[in-house]
């Protein structure tokens, strides 16, 4: 079992690679077992997630969410190969890096934030990415009323980097947004 930091609030699906801190003790831990601040996340949730056509396709697992923090898993296949000696692809690599800065920002937003894309990404190819699994890993380095910026890592798990990335994303906030709906 590898462990996270355990600052905040954390989340845990156990899957062939778990990720957590302690799961609290009067939790009904199961394989699809989600914990957030010692309380269940939402099945309704982690359903709308799994279910979003991007993650299937390219067989992503969230791992963990919490306060800033994400961590997806994808698993190799001959979807995402077609990079140097058939490791993943160099876009597949940038797709993970989008999608898990924006898994970061949306653990660490406030109710009157209002997500409104990425702004700006960029990655840096380090190694081809070979082997069963790639774990990206994204945190919220600074959030402000427009803009968060994360960092993103793309490893085998074990400490192997094969990319690293960082994205800017664009926040508004809700009372802005309601107003403008209404004009």
């Amino acid at each position: 079992m590898q462990r996270l930091s355990a600052i905040g609030n954390t989340l845990r699906v156990q899957r062939t690679m778990t990720d957590s801190v302690e799961t609290p003790p009067d939790a009904a831990a199961g394989p699809a077992a989600v914990w957030a601040g010692g309380k269940p996340v939402s099945a309704e949730w982690l359903t709308r997630w799994r279910a979003e056509p991007l993650h299937a396709f390219l067989d992503l697992t969230l791992e963990a969410q919490r306060d800033g923090y994400c961590r997806i898993v994808l698993r190799m296949g001959p979807r995402t190969r077609g990079g140097v000696g058939g490791s993943v692809h160099g876009g597949i690599l940038a797709t993970l890096v989008d999608i898990v800065t924006i898994g970061a920002v949306a653990s660490a937003i406030g109710p009157n934030d209002v997500m409104n894309g990425t702004a700006e990404l960029n990655i840096s190819y380090l190694r081809p990415a070979l082997g069963a699994l790639v774990v990206a890993e994204g945190r919220v380095l600074k959030q402000g009323r427009s803009l968060a910026v994360v960092d993103a890592d793309c490893s085998d798990g074990a400490g192997r980097l094969f990319a690293r990335g960082r994205a800017q994303y664009a926040l508004r906030q809700r009372e802005a947004a309601n107003r403008a709906a209404a004009t």
